[in-house]
């Protein structure tokens, strides 16, 4: 039920009925709660913010102060893939699109790509060379691949 859980501090919510504690983060595309197993809140902060730091490093979410590669960010899109339940033909096509970008996109880190980096991209001939339907299809890979950077 809705109203059985509270929000209590960022990343952190009250089971009502019982009082636990639960973390409550978004962690590679997906909502992830776990039982704290505190009922006060300072020290499950603590445990909060281990917590977080490691289901982060297990999903390969970059922390503050790592420059993001294109590589780094190529390969959390390939565990998300192999971690989805996808019919064997689709796996094989989005990771083909992984392999496109891989090999076509600007090496510097994604966070100092600028408008004139992704038109060349958008230009390349090793990107111009598919039809519109796969060339759109690889730009939406690389948007799913920037979202879940952001």
């Amino acid at each position: 039920m809705a109203n059985d859980w509270e929000k209590v501090a960022e990343n952190m919510v009250r089971h009502r009925p019982s009082g636990g504690l639960y973390l409550r983060a978004k962690v590679g595309g997906k909502v992830i709660r776990k039982s704290l197993g505190l009922k006060s809140v300072r020290p499950a902060k603590i445990k909060r913010d281990t917590m977080l730091a490691e289901l982060r490093a297990k999903s390969g979410i970059v922390t503050d102060g790592e420059a993001v590669t294109v590589e780094h960010a190529l390969t959390m899109m390939q565990a998300w893939f192999d971690g989805r339940q996808l019919k064997e033909s689709t796996r094989l096509c989005k990771l083909q699109f992984l392999e496109v970008l891989r090999q076509t996109l600007p090496k510097s880190s994604p966070t100092l790509w600028t408008d004139g980096d992704m038109e060349k991209w958008w230009k390349d001939p090793a990107v111009s060379k598919y039809a519109a339907p796969r060339r759109n299809a690889i730009l939406d890979t690389l948007r799913k691949m920037i979202s879940m950077l952001i």
